[in-house]
């Protein structure tokens, strides 16, 4: 367990936390700098793959839940309109 150290300079606290030689770790090899950032970047990559399919999935709920409903009320109305409009004709001609 680290202790942290606090110092008053002009009317301000730091706090400083002492670091010991585990803490900074420094890469030993080139290898294991190359392997550490491949898994960062497949890390990165799979949480891009996952908000995409998030965002898809919003997307396609939007659809389904505003726009088709929308769309339908208005094509439905038109349809009724013209067959309504052939029906009137047919019956008071």
């Amino acid at each position: 367990m680290s202790e942290e150290v606090i110092s008053m300079h002009s009317s301000s606290f730091e706090s400083s936390t002492p670091t010991s030689d585990n803490e900074n770790h420094e890469y030993d090899t080139d290898l294991e700098l190359i392997i550490d950032d491949d898994s960062d970047l497949e890390k990165r990559l799979q949480e891009a793959e996952r908000q995409w399919k998030e965002s898809l999935q919003q997307l396609s709920k939007a659809i389904n839940w505003l726009l088709l409903p929308l769309l339908g009320k208005f094509l439905g109305r038109r349809f009724a309109r013209t067959v309504w409009s052939h029906v009137a004709s047919l019956i008071w001609q």
